[in-house]
C-alpha cells in the first residue's frame, strides 16, 4: 500500500485556490506478476471514515486474503468473495472500493480485458461526454476553453434570490448551446423545494435537472415539479433506492458515485435504472487518478449514460492522462473515455 496526494489545482465546486485529497493506493500481485490497483480516498474531514482506519482495516483483509482461495474471473464468483470482507469494510466504503477495484482489476487484466469489459460483457468501446462544474462566482475561462457542452452549478449555499440572479447571469453568459444543471446537495426544505423548482421556470432558465434538493429521508415525498429531479446521496440508502427503482418517487433519474457506492453496487444500479426508464449519470468525487480511472471504466460498463462528471482538474489534464492506463482522453467537450485492451 502506498499513500499519496492528489491536488487538484482550483476545486470548481468552490472556487478555493487549490484542493488537497489524501489517498491510499492498494496493489494486489497474483503468481504471474499481474497487478491490479484500487484506491482508497476517505472523504475529507468525515469523521467515521479517515486514511489510518481504511489502511488498517486493508491490512487486516490483507492477512485475510492470502489465506483465501482465488475469486475466479467471474462477476458470479467475485460478488461473493466481496462479501467476505463485509465484517473488516462495512463502516469503510473507501475501503471496501480500494479492495474491490483491486480485484477486478486483476481479474480483468488476467482475462485480457477492461474492468468495463469485465463489467459489461460487451466490447464495444463507448465515448462518454462529461460535465464540468461552474461556481456561479466563478470565471467562465475553463468552460469556455474545454468547449464543454453541460455544467453543473452546486447551490443552496446562500439565499435562493441571490442564487437566482446568479443562475440568470449565468445562463446569459454562457448561452443557450450550453446545458446547466443544478446540485443542491439536499440543503433545500421540503416545504421550500416545490416553489424554487417553480421559480426557476418562471425565470426562464432551462435546467436538464436539479440534483438532490431535499435530504434523503424527504426525496421520496417530493412531489413530480416541473424541472426534473435526480436523486444522488438517496442511492446510499437501501430503502430509497428501492422506492427511486419501483418508480414510487418524483425522480427522473439517478446519479451514481463508485466510490461510495461500490464498482459492483453502482453498476448494478444503473443497470436497474435504466431497465426501468431512469435517466444515469456517474460520477467521481474529487478523488485520485487510480478512482477516477475506476469510476470511467463503470460508465464505459453501461450501455448510455448522460453527460458524466467525470471530468478531472481541467489545468492538469496533460497530466493525468499517463495515469489512466487503458483509458484514452480525448478532446473536450468529450474529454471522452475508450476503453482499449489491457497490455
Amino acid at each position: 500500500m502506498t499513500r499519496l496526494t492528489a491536488t487538484l489545482q482550483r476545486s470548481w465546486a468552490d472556487s478555493h485556490p487549490a484542493y488537497r485529497r489524501e489517498c491510499l493506493l492498494l496493489t494486489l500481485r497474483d503468481d504471474q506478476g499481474r497487478e491490479g490497483v484500487g484506491e482508497a480516498a476517505p472523504l475529507t474531514g468525515d469523521p467515521r471514515e479517515t486514511l489510518d482506519a481504511d489502511e488498517a482495516a486493508l491490512r487486516n483483509a490483507m492477512q485475510r486474503l492470502g489465506k483465501l482461495q482465488a475469486p475466479g474471473k467471474t462477476l458470479r464468483t467475485l460478488r461473493p468473495f466481496l462479501d467476505r470482507f463485509d465484517d473488516l469494510l462495512q463502516d469503510l466504503p473507501a475501503a471496501r472500493f480500494a479492495l474491490e477495484g483491486a480485484l477486478l482489476d486483476l481479474t480483468a487484466r488476467a482475462t485480457g480485458r477492461t474492468v468495463a469489459r469485465l463489467l459489461s460483457g460487451f466490447d464495444s468501446d463507448r465515448v462518454i461526454e462529461v460535465n464540468g462544474l461552474q461556481a456561479l462566482d466563478q470565471d467562465l475561462t475553463d468552460t469556455r476553453r474545454l468547449g464543454l457542452r453541460t455544467v453543473k452549478i452546486k447551490v443552496g449555499r446562500r439565499d435562493f434570490q441571490s442564487e437566482l440572479e446568479g443562475l440568470r447571469r449565468l445562463a446569459r453568459a454562457l448561452g443557450p448551446e450550453v446545458t446547466l444543471r443544478l446540485d443542491v446537495n439536499g440543503t433545500w426544505s421540503l416545504q421550500d423545494a416545490p416553489g424554487y423548482l417553480q421559480a426557476l421556470v418562471d425565470a426562464g432558465l432551462a435546467i436538464a435537472y436539479v440534483e438532490q434538493p431535499v435530504p434523503p429521508a424527504d426525496l421520496p415525498l417530493l412531489p413530480r415539479g416541473p424541472v426534473p429531479v435526480f436523486a444522488d446521496e438517496s442511492m446510499q440508502d437501501d430503502d430509497a433506492v428501492e422506492r427511486i427503482m419501483e418508480g414510487r418517487t418524483g425522480c427522473a433519474g439517478v446519479v451514481l458515485k463508485p466510490t461510495r457506492l461500490g464498482l459492483l453496487g453502482a453498476w448494478e444500479q444503473g443497470m436497474a435504472a435504466l431497465a426501468t426508464g431512469l435517466d444515469v449519470t456517474v460520477t467521481h468525487a474529487f478523488e485520485g487518478p487510480v478512482a477516477i480511472r475506476l469510476c470511467c471504466e463503470v460508465a464505459l460498463a453501461l450501455p448510455r449514460t448522460l453527460a458524466c462528471g467525470l471530468l478531472p482538474d481541467p489545468s492538469r489534464l496533460e497530466a493525468l492522462a499517463p495515469l489512466l492506463p487503458h483509458l484514452r482522453l480525448m478532446q473536450p467537450p468529450f474529454v471522452a473515455w475508450f476503453s482499449e485492451a489491457v497490455p
